[in-house]
């Protein structure tokens, strides 16, 4: 990831390999969109009563685990 960046109900994930397979399977567990217009990123919308930082650590837990499967 290149940038993690927090705006009110959302947060905006810029990763530095764009790998559609791993946030599609992602999108199953977690409210997100890939976003492609401008600089393209992941939209995180956060949970109520979840705070940023724990749902991001779930979301990159799972996501390095979705990698280790594909390697």
């Amino acid at each position: 990831m290149t940038r993690v960046i927090q705006n009110a109900g959302e947060v905006a994930i810029y990763p530095e390999q764009f790998e559609i397979p791993v946030w599609q399977e992602l999108a199953d567990e977690f409210e997100l969109r890939v976003i492609m217009s401008g600089e393209a990123h992941i939209a995180l919308r956060l949970q109520k009563k979840t705070e940023a930082l724990t749902l991001l650590c779930s979301l990159f837990e799972k996501y390095l685990e979705i990698r280790a499967k594909e390697v």
